[in-house]
């Protein structure tokens, strides 16, 4: 039997195809490309161990894991996705999505990082989450037409539902980022994409887990900046403005 997809067009019978005809479907419907590339990423997974086109077969293999509830109700809900375009009949599995009480690393383990970071582009979006706090996914889409030097801000163009805002940044941050401007081309993202920073913020905190014998390392993320920053930590005139 051939199956249809929601936009009318037959399913690839080509597993390789699956995907990116899906992942293009996500791109032409706004998603953001770090969810993209989580649900690519996650969905050649299983296709490497299941067939796409079994949905029994996609939940026994993700029951089967050694994921937590919260990974796994993660996992149905991309492939949910996936089967509702392909029009395959899917019931997900009642995983309960589970809370975890966030990673606060010290203020040692934070200048650690931004210390040790020689990268210029990766030093400078370090240290913007270190002060204020925003997502990563936010920080990415920058470009030097955000900035006002003058008062020393940032516009935020907000993701997730949250809202738009002016924050303020420190001189020194300023200064770094003007560096930056001089070196790209106009109206380009100044900063690394979420995955190439992902990677870059791996290798460091392995090094400094091993230099530092401190496995505290291995828990920061691009997020933990944010919940560092909510935890308490204000910086000397660094608020959002009024």
């Amino acid at each position: 039997m051939q199956v249809v997809s929601s936009t009318g067009s037959a399913v690839p019978q080509n597993r390789s195809d699956q995907i990116p005809v899906f992942l293009l479907q996500l791109k032409k419907d706004g998603f953001a490309d770090c969810t993209i590339y989580s649900y690519g990423r996650d969905l050649v997974r299983m296709a490497k161990n299941t067939d796409l086109l079994n949905p029994e077969g996609v939940k026994e293999w993700i029951a089967s894991q050694n994921l937590t509830n919260t990974r796994k109700w993660s996992l149905c809900k991309e492939y949910g996705k996936f089967a509702e375009f392909y029009e395959i009949p899917f019931k997900k599995p009642k995983y309960k999505v589970e809370s975890p009480i966030p990673f606060f690393p010290t203020e040692k383990e934070v200048r650690a990082i931004l210390d040790a970071t020689e990268n210029l582009h990766e030093k400078t979006a370090y240290q913007l989450l270190y002060e204020t706090g925003i997502r990563y996914g936010e920080c990415s889409r920058l470009r030097a037409k955000d900035f006002d030097f003058e008062r020393s801000t940032v516009r935020i163009l907000a993701e997730k539902g949250s809202n738009n805002r002016e924050l303020k940044i420190s001189l020194k941050l300023s200064a770094m980022i003007q560096q930056i401007i001089a070196q790209s081309p106009s109206n380009e993202p100044l900063f690394p994409t979420r995955n190439a920073a992902m990677l870059m913020l791996w290798k460091l905190r392995q090094r400094l887990a091993k230099e530092q014998n401190n496995p505290r390392f291995h828990q920061i993320h691009l997020h933990t900046f944010r919940h560092y920053r909510a935890c308490g930590y204000q910086p000397k005139k660094w608020n959002e403005i009024d």
